[in-house]
């Protein structure tokens, strides 16, 4: 963007000058990088992306983070570090020029190994992957029974906020995401934020955001076959039961 190359590492990133016939890196920005590869994308105002650090807009000259406004927070650090996760994602929305942030596009799914739990709060897995598959806050379900993850001790320990009662092992437990579907819009325009609480299907795992040839932001999830599906804000009709 602007003859410049955005290289987004996890921690840093790095702006590389390509406009001359020697390219050479003209900055590197820390804090700024992404942990997801859908955590980017292209506006008609230069290049937005989200981190758990705040969500950012690179107009060619400088780099803005969007959750503050003249010189005031907009988001509080602790708000947006609890709604944020590894799995954030971004889009953009051309017609109406507005920026979409969706808290987690993981979705349940099915965890490495098998989980045997005793009769307390510390869960046991045999093949697991705990500290690279599920976050403080996820929840599991095994035989059956759903509990929230309050600690992850390493990949083969993790306690939940309460015990199972159906302690039979389970070869197949799944991680549940909590309101993963939960967003945060941000308006280019007014320079305002709104939140959304499950604007999108939760507990599925989502695609990146695409603009399709009419410029509206279209994705998949796993509830829909592959189909692929259009943000749509417009009101709709209720009707009193």
């Amino acid at each position: 963007y602007a003859d410049r190359l955005l290289i987004f590492k996890k921690k840093k990133l790095e702006l590389m000058n390509i406009s001359q016939e020697v390219e050479f890196v003209e900055d590197t920005f820390m804090h700024k990088g992404v942990s997801h590869p859908a955590a980017t994308c292209k506006t008609d105002f230069g290049i937005a992306w989200v981190n758990r650090q705040g969500c950012y807009l690179y107009d060619g000259q400088k780099i803005t983070n969007l959750l503050e406004k003249q010189g005031r927070q907009i988001i509080k650090e602790s708000d947006w570090a609890s709604f944020t996760t590894e799995s954030s994602i971004i889009g953009y929305i051309p017609k109406k020029r507005q920026l979409v942030v969706l808290k987690n596009c993981r979705g349940t799914f099915v965890l490495t190994g098998s989980i045997d739990p005793a009769a307390s709060t510390t869960v046991t897995g045999v093949g697991t992957k705990f500290t690279t598959e599920i976050i403080i806050g996820d929840s599991i379900l095994v035989s059956s029974e759903t509990r929230e993850v309050s600690a992850i001790a390493s990949d083969t320990s993790l306690t939940v906020t309460e015990a199972f009662s159906n302690n039979s092992n389970d070869t197949s437990p799944e991680c549940i995401p909590p309101a993963d579907g939960d967003i945060y819009l941000f308006d280019l325009v007014t320079q305002s934020w709104v939140k959304g609480n499950s604007k999108f299907t939760d507990a599925k795992r989502q695609t990146n955001f695409v603009t399709d040839w009419n410029g509206d932001l279209v994705h998949a999830h796993t509830s829909n076959t592959g189909t692929v599906v259009k943000w749509d804000d417009a009101g709709d009709d209720s009707t009193a039961l």
